[in-house]
């Protein structure tokens, strides 16, 4: 994982992050785009501090819902659980993805009797997404002018993650009117206002949402339910009420995911099984996910095999903890993790670090600052705004620049220092600081050498001392006792900065995989 790191890094410098923010009533388009600018600076930050902590510790621990409602583990530190899925598998690229197909649909239509919906879900070739995106909506990809797009297009996986949040709503009790405004919100723009109402009218989602609404119809207050995992959930209030009790939407949803749980644990007896064999386990989780798992296997074949024979029997005695007649239909998608291809490079977010440094430099930089160096008799450097590594000057152009003026070029962001030399420039700077003043005649001996310029930190050559007849040298800029303190506010911290992980508090159940 930590070998595709810098890989990570650049694909977050280039990505472009579009934030779900909606504009507000009475707010200028002025305020909510620069709502949305500050959004856009907070994600990438957080997909930058998550990097720089794989970096010192890949290993992700898990940890129980703090309300007991669910059976899923969530990340407990800040890991590559933390990274949207594209970054994910950059870092992840090695691996295998398991993943139970169709999890949430099938497990749902299973126990909510919805027989038509279960056998298509259930047919290997069958996927919802293809059905949804390329036949259900090709009139209204038709009457907008669009192609209808193919899997792996960006328009497809933009139109499916709308329509992932509104099948996983279904399954969670949602109402059907908010579904489909819900849908209508995100696909308009898209496919136009009948995206909503069109989604509601698909076969499979009409009779989910049919059944599903069967069942809460016949839950009640105080009812007990009990998942195969053995949690318990009680019904405390009823299904219209504004309090924080358990009501029977939740119930529903977290029944479902004890199923999904259920059928999940036998990728872990897998390894715990194979581990206790005295042959050499190359079957091992790497990352957990809620319906799949990233796992690091020899042969491919073999161990899917292997899954789909284990998840068969757990899918069998599933239907007799339910009291079903037929097994629950889940089965194991074995896929290779493929990383996205690098976007290009970004020039819209200005915030967006334009050096390019690895992980090494980066860490040896952050704790050293620099400043120009100017000769003897140069004036203040112009001040000028730093975008993108595209509006660095280049070489030539900045020692042409250089030669009039008798100043040493200063060096860009894609050049390296010289051997010997710790430079460090941050990446989320707005000015360039003006260049040192310079060190006058009047204020050195004759018979004593110019003393080198300190850097900001203030190290270098020790100060010589001071005679009493001899007058002070004036601070260098940047150094000394009349010097100003840094920035510390919260626009200028590093990007980078690593915030410290104390480990779990007094009590709390943490796991790793």
């Amino acid at each position: 994982m930590t070998d595709h790191v810098e890989e990570a890094y650049e694909y977050v410098r280039r990505m472009d992050i579009d934030p779900d923010i909606s504009k507000k009533e009475g707010e200028s388009w002025v305020e909510w785009e620069r709502r949305k600018r500050k959004q856009i600076r907070h994600e990438r930050r957080k997909y930058f501090l998550a990097l720089s902590a794989i970096e010192d510790q890949h290993q992700p621990f898990y940890t129980y819902s703090e309300t007991g409602r669910t059976d899923r583990v969530f990340g407990f530190n800040r890991s590559v659980l933390d990274l949207p899925s594209e970054i994910r598998a950059i870092l992840c690229q090695d691996f295998v993805e398991v993943d139970l197909k169709s999890a949430h649909l099938l497990i749902a239509a299973w126990l909510w009797d919805a027989k038509e919906a279960m056998d298509k879900l259930a047919d290997d070739d069958y996927s919802i997404w293809d059905d949804l995106i390329q036949n259900h909506y090709e009139k209204l990809f038709h009457a907008n002018d669009l192609e209808i797009p193919q899997k792996g297009d960006p328009l497809y996986e933009e139109v499916k993650g709308a329509l992932k949040r509104a099948v996983y709503s279904t399954v969670y009790g949602m109402h059907a009117p908010s579904i489909q405004a819900q849908v209508t919100r995100d696909l308009k723009d898209i496919l136009g206002p009948e995206a909503g109402e069109h989604f509601r009218g698909h076969p499979i989602i009409a009779e989910l949402l049919r059944k599903r609404d069967e069942e809460l119809a016949e839950m009640e207050v105080g009812d007990v339910l009990i998942g195969p995992t053995g949690i318990r959930i009680e019904i405390e209030q009823g299904i219209d009420s504004d309090g924080d009790g358990v009501d029977p939407r939740s119930a529903m949803a977290t029944l479902a995911q004890s199923y999904e749980q259920s059928a999940m644990q036998v990728i872990l007896e897998m390894e715990r099984d194979r581990d206790q064999k005295k042959s050499r386990n190359r079957f091992n989780v790497a990352l957990w996910l809620h319906d799949g798992a990233y796992v690091r296997m020899r042969s491919k074949r073999a161990r899917t095999k292997d899954l789909n024979e284990r998840l068969e029997n757990r899918c069998k005695e599933l239907a007799d903890f339910a009291g079903k007649d037929k097994p629950m239909p889940a089965f194991f998608e074995v896929e290779p993790i493929e990383p996205p291809e690098l976007p290009e490079p970004n020039t819209k977010d200005t915030s967006c670090p334009s050096k390019n440094e690895t992980g090494s430099e980066r860490k040896k930089s952050q704790n050293t600052s620099t400043t120009a160096k100017s000769a003897p008799g140069a004036e203040n450097a112009s001040k000028k705004r730093r975008g993108s590594a595209d509006s660095a000057p280049s070489t030539g152009d900045a020692r042409s620049s250089s030669e009039g003026s008798g100043r040493k070029p200063r060096r860009g962001a894609g050049q390296s220092p010289p051997s010997g030399e710790n430079v460090f420039e941050p990446d989320f700077v707005e000015e360039d600081r003006p260049a040192r003043p310079p060190v006058g005649p009047q204020d050195v001996e004759e018979d004593q050498p110019a003393r080198p310029p300190e850097n900001m930190m203030g190290l270098g050559p020790p100060p010589e001392p001071i005679e009493e007849d001899q007058p002070a040298r004036p601070d260098v800029a940047g150094s000394g006792p009349g010097a100003e303190e840094p920035d510390r506010s919260e626009g200028s911290r590093d990007p980078f900065e690593r915030e410290s992980f104390h480990g779990p508090a007094p009590g709390s159940r943490v796991a790793a995989v």
